[in-house]
């Protein structure tokens, strides 16, 4: 049982990492490629002078959509037992066993 647990702790160690510092990286990455230059005034109001360019505009709309991808494919897997019995949806092809 620990040697089955200490060879599975790699995998589960990346995981971790991905989602758990990953997807809040990505995010960092999207508002950065989103943001335009700024100006601040006199009163410490902040104000945009120049939006971002559209590449990098659309980058961020990306890395958006993989976040929320993400988020939502994590929700199924954790709840497709749920979905498998109530509904009799299968979606990941495990027959609710995930």
């Amino acid at each position: 049982m620990l040697m089955h647990t200490l060879e599975n702790l790699p995998a589960v160690i990346i995981a971790g990492l991905a989602f758990g510092a990953g997807l809040p990286a990505i995010f960092a990455i999207a508002m950065w490629a989103q943001s335009g230059q700024t100006k601040t005034l006199a009163d410490g109001t902040i104000v945009e002078t120049k939006k971002a360019p559209l590449p990098m505009r659309i980058l961020a709309y990306i890395l958006y959509f993989v976040i929320l991808a993400s988020v939502v494919i994590g929700v199924l897997w954790i709840s497709q037992h749920f979905l498998y019995v109530t509904f009799g949806l299968d979606i990941f092809g495990t027959g609710g066993q995930g």
